[in-house]
């Protein structure tokens, strides 16, 4: 299975989504992977059965931090609900040894794991700054600290936002 396949099979099976939107995700996918954006999967009986891609995120006003945006993160159909977005997202998270991930996601999938209080914006304007969550994964980093943020590459389109 391909990670185009996995992004499509998992996208189109959730109801707010639909194909059209599966495609401009695992194009996305395909496109992160081309420019060299960190990609990891987790494997079972075989098959890549999920995957997640992180781009860097620099934060204006601590460029010394190690941020990091997760999109898109996919987990086929028939293995969802057994823990492994999560087992993946620990995966990557110990890889990249970084100071903060961030995502821009639905409050139901990541709300409680990317909890961390934060004053960081999106890299690009959006309509859904309240669907903008962070996860410290060293203590404090981000406490006090107000940021623009930036990004390069395929996720640098407003489109996406």
């Amino acid at each position: 299975m391909t990670i185009r396949t996995l992004h499509l099979e998992a996208f189109s099976a959730e109801p707010l989504y639909g194909p059209e939107e599966a495609r401009t995700i695992a194009d996305l996918a395909e496109t992160l992977i081309a420019e060299g954006q960190a990609s990891f999967t987790l494997e079972r009986e075989g098959t890549v059965v999920a995957h997640a891609c992180y781009t860097p995120l620099r934060l204006v006003e601590a460029p010394q931090l190690k941020a990091y945006v997760m999109a898109p993160l996919a987990v086929l159909p028939a293995w969802q609900k057994q823990g492994l977005a999560t087992e993946l997202m620990q995966k990557a998270e110990e890889a990249l040894d970084a100071d903060a991930i961030f995502v821009l996601g639905n409050p139901l999938h990541y709300a409680r794991r990317f909890s961390t209080p934060h004053q960081v914006s999106p890299p690009q304007p959006t309509d859904h700054a309240d669907c903008w969550f962070a996860r410290a994964l060293k203590p404090g980093v981000l406490d006090d600290l107000k940021s623009a943020s930036q990004i390069a590459g395929a996720l640098n389109n407003p489109a996406l936002w």
